[in-house]
Order: C-alpha cells, then structure tokens, then sequence
C-alpha cells in the first residue's frame, strides 16, 4: 500500500449517512461499522511492520470498528467544504503480544471549487491531513535471522496532500475550456524507529484534458527525492 494513503480504501460493513440545512449553511454526515483492519507484524516485510492491511481480511480480533465523517459547507453556493474523520477500532490477531493493540486515525479535508470571473475559469482547491495512532507493541526485528530479538516503536505516522487545479472554463476556445492545470504536493511522516521508512515529499504537475464530465486523458510528471517518474492514463467514472 502507498504510504502516502494509509487508510483504507474500502471495507465489508454498513454505514448511516445523510445531511441537514442549518440557515444558508448545509452539514452533512456517515457513520460507519466495519471489519477490522488487521496489523501487520511478518518480519520478511520490515517496512510494513506496525501497518495496517484493509478489505475483505480475516477480522481476527473478533472485534469490529467504528467510526465517521462530518462536513460543514459554510457558504450557501456549497463551493467550500470542510469535513473531519475518527476510525477506531481493535487491530491486533489473538496472540498474547497483539490480542490488545488498537488503532485511532483522524483525518480533516478542505475542498473548494468554484467558477471565479476574474480568473475567467474554474478554480479547484483539495487537501487532506491523516494521522493513525497505532498502540505500541513489539515486533520480531527482521535484521536478526534467529528471530529472538524484538524491537518496538512509537507508531504514530501521517501523511497529507494539498492539490490546485485551475481549469479556463469561461474562455472562446473549446479546447482550452476543457484543459486543466493540476499541482499537487505530499507528504509522509513515518514513526521515529521504524524500519526502511523515510519521510516522503512529493511534487506532481500535471494536465489534463477533459473529453465529458466522467471521462479525462492525464498526463503528470512527479518529482520525489532520487524517484521521478511521469504517468499517462485515461480516467473514466461511473
């Protein structure tokens, strides 16, 4: 998994949403249960000890998890939002070192985007900050090949992104009026003392050129320390 995302991407469990007006202003909500994420300890993959694996797992701790998102949209338009996210929940097997290791994250979005005349375009603005507290534990250390020796460490990480698009929607030219200039820049803070973890920062510039609402070729250069690589991909929603 990217450790840029560490959340889950999707779940088995079921979940209540819904939204409400509060004078010009609308608040939406989910809450949620789930299948438990499951931590990983194999040595054999040192960068991924103290993680956690999602999906369709084994919830072996028997245990379920909880938790939900809020979204305030304070401007009558809704072209601002501005959401917060708790997940909790038992993520350790059975064994006597993990039956009790638990995990929180927290996580807090902004999302604007609206068509601005002076601009003469549409401007689109995301970011998202995550932090997963994970309880402390010990894991076998993967640099000692008769497995007899365990180290732990603090494990909380977070990662977050920041993203700007700017798209000419006001402009004469059809061809420009579905062009769009994309940045983005990430990051990930690993815990101190983990193993093969390094803080990530992460720079990607980007175009894409729009063919209908659902439907974009993508083409991005992405800057990271000794690590470039450029990305072309058609995107296609449903």
């Amino acid at each position: 998994e990217d450790e840029l995302a560490f959340g889950p991407v999707s779940e088995v469990g079921f979940d209540f949403r819904g939204g409400a007006q509060i004078g010009a202003s609308k608040i939406n909500y989910s809450f949620f249960v789930s299948n438990n994420a499951a931590l990983i300890t194999d040595p054999a993959i040192p960068s991924k000890q103290g993680t956690l694996s999602y999906g369709n797992v084994d919830v072996q701790s028997k245990k379920l998890s909880y938790g939900g998102r809020v979204g305030l949209l304070p401007i009558e338009n809704s072209s601002l939002e501005i959401g917060f996210s708790y997940r909790y929940g038992n993520v350790g097997d059975t064994s006597y070192n993990y039956k009790s290791v638990k995990a929180a994250m927290y996580a807090a979005d902004f999302s604007y985007i609206n068509p601005i005349d002076i601009i003469k375009g549409t401007l689109d603005i995301k970011a998202q900050w995550n932090k997963a507290n994970i309880d402390n534990t010990s894991y076998v250390d993967p640099g000692d090949p008769t497995g007899s020796t365990w180290y732990t460490f603090d494990n909380k990480r977070t990662s977050f992104f920041s993203q700007a698009a700017y798209r000419p929607t006001m402009s004469q030219s059809k061809f420009l009026k579905k062009t769009e200039l994309v940045f983005r820049y990430a990051g990930f803070n690993p815990p101190a003392g983990a193993k093969d973890l390094q803080e990530i920062r992460q720079y990607t510039y980007g175009i894409n050129y729009w063919f209908n609402w659902r439907t974009a070729f993508k083409a991005a250069f992405q800057s990271e320390k000794n690590n470039n690589a450029i990305f072309i991909q058609i995107a296609v929603g449903f």
